[in-house]
């Protein structure tokens, strides 16, 4: 089976070491790398509608850095000569599996590099949104590897 279309999700602090697994992968099979760069926003902490300015603050530096790395994922695989597209969201928690699951809908093959296991808000993430949100078939492997 060919892979016309390959989806890379992982997190900001997680993108270089997946990044390039990613791109050798669709190097070599001559496929487009999809890239999805998600970011857990943070819970206020604040009761009734009431946002502490600390909260505020985080999300405005999450944001930021957000933007950037997906500009340098952007020029990264520009100096290569693959087909891509790169997105990001930055999702409440409740709703990630579901901006997942929406990008999973639309490629042959999800990634998860191996960086993103240690982080265990996102992997749970990615799981929920592949399996139940995107309706990606995996093998009994990946769930034996990805839930450990």
């Amino acid at each position: 089976m060919s892979f016309k279309t390959i989806l890379n999700v992982t997190g900001v602090s997680e993108i270089d070491q997946d990044l390039q697994v990613a791109m050798d992968l669709c190097s070599q099979v001559s496929a487009h790398l999809s890239v999805f760069l998600a970011v857990m926003a943070p819970q206020p902490t604040a009761r009734y509608a009431t946002l502490a300015p600390s909260w505020l603050e985080q999300r405005e530096r999450n944001l930021q850095e957000l933007a950037e790395r997906v500009g340098h994922v952007r020029d990264r695989i520009a100096k290569t000569e693959l087909s891509f597209d790169v997105d990001s969201v930055y999702a409440e928690v409740a709703g990630a599996s579901h901006d997942i699951g929406q990008r999973a809908l639309y490629a042959d093959l999800l990634l998860v590099g191996p960086a993103v296991f240690g982080n265990e808000d996102l992997k749970s993430q990615i799981v929920n949104g592949s399996l139940f949100c995107g309706c990606r078939p995996c093998g009994k492997k990946f769930l034996t590897q990805i839930c450990q």
